[in-house]
């Protein structure tokens, strides 16, 4: 249980961790732009500094809209396995997606209700799920490393028993799959670096998702240390997992689903049922312990490998200003990093009439959220 926990902790540190990295891209991205609009003129021995600051630019520029992109078609891609319709809608300062039922019947709009719950953690967290996952599938593809060298190790890291142990074998999982991107061939290595680039900044899911999904996040945990505690006491262990998620899921469709809270009641029964059923078919091997362990032992691998990516694309964007003696972005960029790792705890609304992203008000229409809502409400109603 100590490792289970151990590794649940970690995904969270992960996801964390991240969040961290991302803000020092947007404070970065968000001080170059500004200097790089600034008028200048160069001199002859400062023109061999114009190709890493164009590199910086068209590097930034790229990184930025294809991510984007990816962010929004993983956030529909989590909303179709979901039952859902969904739409991609790029705004000025970013983008959503949202998702409807296929069809105005009955059977469409509760399969919608239901797939939406059971997969709300899921869609919150699409982009850094996907492209994590990606980047994981890459790295074994363009190296030396096999797959089953590499379930070899997920599956040793499953079955430690301790806290020391389990840090161990994570490590030595993830040491294992660097080293073999460094023996790489020099042109796959530059494959991977270039898409790990271009989708690094869209991984990170934005203070709206962390707001949809937050009570999911935290059942989603809850409820694999609960399957994982029940797993050791045997088959009987798993029947009460069934029977608690049956029942939570059954309380759930009678709650007014308007509370947001409700959805830690569906983020805790859907998944446990599931997780039940998976392990009752076989789903997660011989021993549902170390099924389950397996399963969030391959997702933090993936969310540290993903981690690791960033920070090396935020080193060599700081190393091409540094080249470039580009040192007012790097001025500007420390002092932009308070105001973004605020935005990090401040959810931003959308209106999807002029499609911008705003805080207060729309800068388009200069509506409030509240008076956007009620005007949804009445469009609705009608």
């Amino acid at each position: 249980m100590l490792s289970l926990f151990a590794l649940i902790v970690g995904v969270y540190l992960a996801i964390a961790g991240l969040e961290l990295l991302n803000a020092v891209f947007d404070a970065f991205s968000r001080a170059h732009s500004q200097e790089f609009a600034r008028p200048r003129r160069l001199t002859l021995l400062q023109l061999p500094l114009v190709l890493p600051r164009l590199l910086l630019a068209a590097l930034s520029i790229a990184a930025r809209w294809v991510s984007l992109i990816v962010h929004e078609s993983a956030h529909a891609f989590g909303q179709l396995l979901g039952l859902g319709r969904p739409r991609i809608v790029l705004c000025t300062n970013g983008g959503f997606a949202k998702a409807r039922p296929w069809t105005g019947g009955i059977i469409s709009r509760i399969g919608f209700g239901v797939g939406q719950m059971l997969f709300l953690g899921f869609i919150a967290m699409a982009p850094l799920l996907v492209v994590a996952a990606a980047l994981t599938a890459l790295s074994v593809l363009l190296s030396p490393l096999e797959w089953r060298e590499l379930l070899g190790l997920i599956e040793s890291w499953s079955q430690a028993g301790s806290f020391a142990q389990s840090s161990s074998a994570g490590w030595e999982t993830l040491r294992t799959v660097l080293l073999a991107l460094f023996h790489a061939p020099w042109w796959q290595g530059l494959i991977f670096l270039l898409v790990a680039f271009l989708l690094a900044p869209g991984m990170t899911p934005s203070s709206v998702d962390f707001s949809v999904g937050r009570y999911h996040l935290l059942s989603h945990g809850a409820v694999v240390l609960a399957a994982g505690g029940l797993f050791s006491i045997g088959s009987m262990g798993t029947l009460m997992l069934l029977g608690v998620g049956i029942v939570l899921s059954l309380v759930w469709l009678r709650l007014d689903k308007r509370r947001a809270w409700t959805q830690g009641i569906a983020g805790f029964g859907l998944p446990a049922v599931v997780i039940a059923v998976l392990a009752l078919s076989g789903g997660l091997g011989s021993s549902p312990l170390i099924g389950l362990r397996a399963a969030v032992a391959v997702l933090l691998l993936c969310l540290l490998l993903a981690a690791v990516t960033y920070v090396f694309f935020i080193a060599l964007l700081l190393t091409l200003s540094l080249v470039a003696l580009n040192f007012g972005t790097l001025a500007n960029m420390f002092k932009a990093l308070p105001a973004e790792l605020k935005q990090i705890f401040i959810v931003f609304e959308t209106c999807e009439r002029c499609r911008i992203h705003f805080h207060k008000r729309c800068d388009g229409c200069g509506r409030s959220r509240e008076e956007i809502n009620a005007a949804q409400t009445a469009t609705s109603t009608h």
